[in-house]
């Protein structure tokens, strides 16, 4: 007489599972061979974001199998076990998958940074199946290799000053870290304070980005200074052979800026004479400003900071209406760097995204469709707000010379048109400083991303492993990279 098999409870690897996978085993038994049954594995429960499959199924050898997951939950499985003559058993294990952090995304994962300003960084926990945490932690924030600090709520705050450099804040939690790229621009990139020439020194063009000059008769030279000026600062020597142009004394001084600046700034001593103060004449793109010259300073230890950066694009600035007989000291003249960034993010998954922060030409690759032979991209800049007035320009040029875009804008959403040969743009966001509407090399600055535009993978057909159907794909000249991206989502792997 034939009866059913006897079956035990099957046996789990691990409960709760803490990864992707674990062993289902199983014991039964019948009155025929053990090597005559049949196991059969099946999904009884599972959380309506779940699957699973297993890695053997219908025969003898699944009595020990392997099932992997892909979310967690809790999970039912059954085993059915059929003898020779057609008879079954069965018997069902739960189990609970736990989602265990086991990586930390960083965003945004590359970011400049202005000295003496803040960047909000955010952290996010992901599982074993690179899922978000349900219940997110505290990270633990630090700055690695760099400059500047960052506190329990991922705010990074720059240094007042130092130089460029590049270097990653990180956020841990539980052993994992994850991190991403800064790049600190020292702002005031040029600082002229006059401590490398020599005494008596006249002023002229010496430095270039800045070109002194005085009132006929006048001469501007460097002396000794003192206090937080030391040890040299500018002054005003001699007197007028000819009328002052302004008619308002003898002092004063003007300098021009071959290339507008912005961010300006310099130090003045307070015009102590009569009680009357000296004022700045500012030639800007907005037209023609006058600032006072204010401050109860000691002449010749620091003076007065005359802050200039409410301006954009200066092209001159003259400071007239000294009356102090003896003039006034200046020192440190500064011009402040812009800050550009470039994001290229795919219009259809906005987690592929690239982000040009540096001279380093960043590389994002991008799914061909195939109904038309294009792809859809969103392009942003994110620049320093006093910089407003530049022109933005974003140029998008695929790799034939064929031109998609020019265009003065701080945002882009561009459909690139591919074909067989040309599938790789280059988009560049640059700042037209002196407003020339051209690039000029070592003036402007610029950013760059490359995109590669490629080939989808096509399905071809499907393989069957166990219960599961995997799928088969043709690559059809598509990259490994977009192979990857496809698979797992993320764009730094597709970059890896």
């Amino acid at each position: 007489m034939n009866l059913p098999p006897n079956v035990a409870t099957p046996t789990v690897g691990a409960n709760p599972v803490t990864t992707t996978n674990t062993t289902l085993s199983v014991q039964a038994s019948d009155e025929r061979p053990e090597n005559t049954l049949t196991y059969s594995w099946s999904i009884v429960s599972a959380p309506s974001a779940g699957d699973a499959y297993f890695s053997l199924n219908d025969s003898n050898t699944a009595k020990n199998t392997t099932v992997t997951f892909f979310a967690g939950g809790n999970f039912t499985f059954q085993v059915t076990v059929t003898d020779a003559g057609g008879l079954s058993a069965t018997s069902n294990v739960t189990l609970n998958v736990q989602q265990t952090p086991t990586g930390i995304n960083v965003t945004p994962h590359d970011a400049a940074v202005l000295k003496g300003t803040t960047r909000q960084f955010a952290a996010t926990a992901v599982d074993q199946f690179g899922n978000d945490l349900t219940n997110q932690p505290s990270f633990t924030w630090a700055v690695q290799g760099g400059v500047g600090s960052i506190n329990s709520s991922g705010l990074y705050t720059a240094p007042s000053s130092g130089n460029d450099s590049s270097f990653t804040v990180s956020a841990s939690y539980v052993g994992k870290t994850g991190s991403a790229n800064v790049a600190f621009k020292k702002g005031n990139t040029d600082i002229i304070n006059f401590d490398d020439l020599p005494l008596d020194t006249v002023l002229t063009d010496q430095y270039g980005w800045a070109v002194f000059s005085t009132a006929p008769g006048v001469t501007l030279k460097v002396r000794e200074s003192y206090g937080t000026s030391a040890p040299h600062s500018i002054y005003t020597f001699g007197a007028l052979t000819q009328p002052d142009p302004d008619g308002t004394g003898g002092q004063n001084v003007y300098v021009n800026f071959p290339t507008p600046v912005n961010g300006l700034q310099f130090n003045s001593s307070a015009d102590d004479a009569n009680g009357v103060g000296a004022q700045v004449r500012v030639f800007h793109s907005q037209g023609t400003s006058v600032v006072d010259i204010v401050g109860s300073a000691t002449p010749y230890t620091g003076g007065e900071l005359v802050d200039l950066s409410q301006f954009q694009n200066i092209s001159r600035i003259e400071i007239f209406n000294v009356t102090d007989p003896g003039g006034l000291a200046y020192d440190d003249f500064s011009r402040r760097e812009t800050l550009l960034e470039l994001t290229v993010a795919d219009h259809n998954n906005a987690a592929n995204k690239a982000t040009a922060i540096d001279a380093a030409i960043r590389e994002l690759y991008v799914p061909e469709d195939e109904t038309n032979h294009t792809a859809e991209v969103d392009i942003r800049t994110l620049f320093d707000p006093s910089d407003a007035a530049n022109k933005i320009h974003l140029k998008v040029q695929r790799d034939d010379g064929w031109i998609v875009a020019d265009d003065n804008v701080t945002t882009l959403d561009k459909i690139l048109q591919v074909t067989e040969q040309a599938r790789v743009f280059t988009i560049t966001a640059w700042l037209d400083k002196n407003g020339n509407n051209q690039f000029d090399s070592g003036v402007d600055d610029q950013e760059q991303t490359k995109v590669y535009v490629n080939k989808a993978w096509t399905s071809q057909g499907t393989w069957t492993v166990g219960n599961a159907a995997i799928v088969k794909a043709n690559a059809d000249g598509a990259s490994l990279q977009q192979l990857v991206l496809n698979i797992t989502g993320n764009a730094a792997d597709a970059s890896a």
